[in-house]
């Protein structure tokens, strides 16, 4: 069995993918950073999150509210990210200098 094979499924003489991933849209919200942490109003049931920094770069961090400067998530200015899906997701904060923004918004993967 070739590689094209394992990789999809043959319906109807046609190729199609074996997993295609369905994000709900569960919100969203823009926050003005000011040099502190700021938490994210996470929806319920919130398992991927996409961040876009404007105006500065955005730190971020998982499931603790002490988002900093020295935090392992990283989001250059005028850039984004896409996180997750996250089982375990359950709060979110977000550091950035003053007057840059995070643009956030949640998603839920369905099936």
């Amino acid at each position: 069995m070739g590689l094209l094979n394992r990789l999809s499924r043959r319906k109807n003489k046609v190729f199609s993918p074996t997993y295609l991933p369905r994000w709900q849209y569960l919100g969203g919200e823009r926050l003005v950073l000011d040099s502190a942490a700021r938490t994210c109003t996470l929806p319920a049931n919130t398992e991927i999150f996409v961040l876009v920094a404007e105006g500065g770069d955005i730190y971020y961090s998982i499931n603790t509210l002490n988002a900093s400067a020295n935090s392992s998530g990283y989001v250059p200015q005028n850039g984004g990210v896409a996180i997750g899906p996250l089982s375990n997701l359950t709060q979110l904060s977000v550091y950035g200098a003053a007057a840059s923004r995070a643009h956030l918004q949640y998603f839920l993967e369905t099936s």
